[in-house]
């Protein structure tokens, strides 16, 4: 019970800065979040803050896929939540392996933030992971963060204008559980992302 606990304590810390940021954050479809089992979730990725912001929306404790150093994903695993180092196929087992669990883990199919400002193809771990393990997909987008808050620029926004919507929950037909697995999912890939473009 110690890192609910702690994730808990995590979560209103995350809350409470955002609120020092006058940050005005807007949900939709808040309804579509499953309050119990497994769930694959994938997010579009702006800003830095995106994995926060979407800890402080789900309230229940999430894997999250994750490109932090060896030190700092200890340091996520002690205090803020169960993370999936996202390099090599062992990521994907790893994700599967919560969600036999009943997990929710959160994947950026594109691969880090897209700062774009347009829809770029995405990586087929989430369909991956969804179609070995026969579990729905949550679709989420979130705009705004991109200009909340930008780390390397060291510039803040406050009162910025943050948005989530999160989809219908999307369930991976017969159709892409093909052989290689893989060609499957870079085909689902493409209605994931086309989903998360979609929202508003």
């Amino acid at each position: 019970m110690i890192r609910p606990f702690f994730y808990k304590i995590y979560q209103n810390m995350i809350r409470l800065v955002f609120r020092l940021f006058f940050f005005k954050i807007t949900v939709k479809g808040a309804s579509n979040i499953p309050k119990e089992g497994a769930c694959v979730i994938a997010s579009s990725h702006i800003g830095h803050i995106d994995p926060y912001l979407l800890t402080t929306i789900f309230p229940r404790e999430m894997a999250f896929m994750t490109g932090l150093n060896v030190f700092l994903r200890f340091i996520a695993r002690a205090f803020v939540g169960d993370c999936i180092a996202a390099t090599g196929p062992m990521a994907i087992v790893e994700a599967c392996r919560r969600i036999a669990n009943g997990r929710m883990v959160l994947f950026f199919p594109e691969g880090g933030r897209n700062e774009t400002g347009h829809p770029i193809e995405g990586k087929p771990g989430a369909a991956l992971a969804a179609l070995r393990t026969g579990t729905k997909i949550l679709p989420v987008k979130i705009t705004g963060t991109d200009e909340a808050l930008n780390i390397r620029k060291c510039r803040v926004k406050f009162g910025a204008k943050i948005g989530v919507s999160i989809g219908t929950p999307i369930l991976l037909d017969g159709s892409y559980d093909t052989e290689p697995i893989w060609a499957g999912a870079k085909e689902a890939t493409k209605l994931i992302m086309q989903r998360i473009d979609s929202l508003e």
